[in-house]
């Protein structure tokens, strides 16, 4: 190794910085550190392997806050694997191609994580869709299945096409097949590991036309790029996370997944409301707030009195993305909320 290895950008200087970040964020508890290798050794590169994690290093903390109540990391965790049990025996692996069209709720969080524990690929579909769009989308990429919400069977019915259909949240017994009831499935075997982690697919705005997916390979990441967010960052495992922004896009989707491989709890919203946000700021405890700028724009609305309102002493990062920030919105948050914006456009 020469000396200009030794210098601010050699390995040893990176792999400080690496170790440094990690402590800061508290990924090195020991018990941590044994409960993310035991996961990863079952279930290699998958967006469960947080979550099973989580339940062997914390298994009673709440994983996720949501309409439907709370859920604990080891409660969660087996129903993933359930619902990862139900899917492969209904013929979903390394291959299949599952489109997901939910909200923010636990539903979103188990659908992607038990397909991505059979290896097989998720494509997140927009909830705003109009059914010719959805329709086109999911002959374009080949889906064979699809988990969506109670909500949207209108469109699925008439454009979702002759695909096996599993229901994530529902108000109603539709005789469907839902995922709450392979959920109560008992499991007696192990899921085998996949050779290849499942892909994931975020489709674009769609502005310009039929949105088109932009696959992502979770087994090839730019760990460089990564430890750089985490730097830019101020994360923590271990605290309660409001992801406002939609969890099908790619902003939501980050932080949903990041949570989840933190241990950290998620609270969910199936719509976003900002009263309700400054409850669930309040309630939870909420340490950071992941949104659009329009969403900081209508709490602000709600008038400083709503707002004084609510203890959100908790709040101690709020990162938005999405689109431009503007200054006056930047300026308007802060002097209602304090310094803990990150603005991370573009």
């Amino acid at each position: 190794m020469g000396w200009s290895e030794l210098g601010a950008e050699g390995p040893l200087a990176r792999g400080g910085r690496a170790l440094r970040t990690l402590g800061r964020i508290g990924l090195l508890r020991p018990r941590f550190l044994v409960s993310m290798s035991r996961a990863y050794l079952r279930h290699g590169q998958s967006i469960a392997t947080g979550v099973a994690a989580a339940a062997l290093d914390r298994p009673n903390q709440v994983a996720i806050f949501d309409d439907a109540g709370e859920l604990r990391f080891a409660e969660l965790n087996r129903r993933i694997q359930s619902i990862a049990h139900g899917l492969r025996e209904a013929g979903i692996g390394p291959g299949s191609n599952v489109g997901i069209l939910c909200r923010n709720h636990r539903g979103f969080v188990e659908a992607c994580s038990a397909v991505s524990l059979l290896g097989a690929d998720a494509v997140f579909l927009n909830t705003g869709f109009a059914g010719p769009q959805l329709g086109e989308v999911l002959d374009r990429e080949g889906t064979q299945s699809l988990i969506y919400d109670e909500e949207f069977g209108g469109i699925v019915e008439a454009h979702g096409g002759k695909r096996d259909r599993y229901l994530a949240w529902h108000e109603a017994n539709s005789g469907m097949t839902t995922l709450d009831e392979l959920a109560r499935q008992p499991v007696s075997t192990k899921i085998p590991r996949p050779a290849k982690p499942g892909g994931v697919t975020i489709l674009t705005s769609g502005t310009t036309g039929t949105p088109k997916g932009a696959a992502r390979d979770s087994s090839n990441t730019d760990v460089e790029a990564q430890l750089g967010l985490l730097e830019a960052m101020p994360i923590k495992a271990g605290v309660a996370t409001l992801v406002c922004a939609p969890a099908f896009h790619a902003w939501g989707l980050t932080h949903t997944l990041t949570a989840l491989a933190l241990g950290s709890p998620i609270v969910l919203q199936r719509r976003f409301d900002p009263l309700l946000a400054l409850r669930a700021i309040e309630r939870c405890q909420v340490d950071t707030l992941i949104v659009v700028p329009v969403m900081l724009q209508r709490i602000l609305a709600l008038g400083a009195e709503t707002c004084r309102r609510h203890d959100t002493s908790s709040l101690r990062a709020t990162f938005s993305s999405g689109s431009a920030l503007p200054g006056e919105l930047a300026r308007a948050w802060m002097d209602a909320f304090g310094d803990n914006l990150y603005n991370f456009y573009g």
